[in-house]
């Protein structure tokens, strides 16, 4: 029998102040219990909403392919 495996993604994390009063924080508190992993996902990696966040994030960034790749 396999164990299937799980991951939370969470899209548009640099969204999340506009109307989710304590979203970022209670975003950290699930991170830090977390027993799967859990995929933060932005369009502004260096907004001041998720200054808190990066402490616990491993960064990684993506470019859009050129045409010619």
């Amino acid at each position: 029998t396999k164990k299937t495996k799980s991951v939370l993604i969470m899209d548009e994390v640099d969204g999340m102040s506009a109307g989710d009063r304590g979203g970022v924080a209670d975003l950290i508190a699930s991170i830090k219990i977390a027993k799967i992993p859990i995929i933060c996902i932005c369009n502004d990696r260096y907004s001041q909403k998720l200054k808190s966040l990066i402490n616990y994030c491993l960064p990684l960034n993506f470019r859009k392919p050129t045409k010619q790749q």
